[in-house]
């Protein structure tokens, strides 16, 4: 069961103050507890930063040698295009 009162009084010119009084019942007197565990540590965060970060500077090392490799077969080839005419 729900009842409210709504009352307003004002006090001098300006100023207006609204009031509700509000009765909640519960049906019974029970509830429940919730506790907060932290799940995913410091060093779980470190772990995967420094795992995120090998990944890329192994892909970034990867790429630099296959740059690397792609320049010298195309200065090869041209090359030896030019000594052989």
């Amino acid at each position: 069961m729900l009842m409210n009162e709504a009352s307003t009084n004002v006090q001098g010119d300006s100023q207006m103050l609204d009031r509700i009084r509000v009765y909640v019942y519960y049906p019974d007197m029970t509830y429940t507890e919730a506790h907060n565990k932290e799940e995913y540590l410091f060093l779980d965060l470190l772990c995967d930063i420094g795992g995120a970060l090998s990944l890329l500077l192994g892909a970034t090392l990867l790429t630099v040698y296959e740059a690397g490799e792609f320049l010298l077969l195309f200065a090869r080839d041209y090359l030896h295009l030019r000594l052989v005419k």
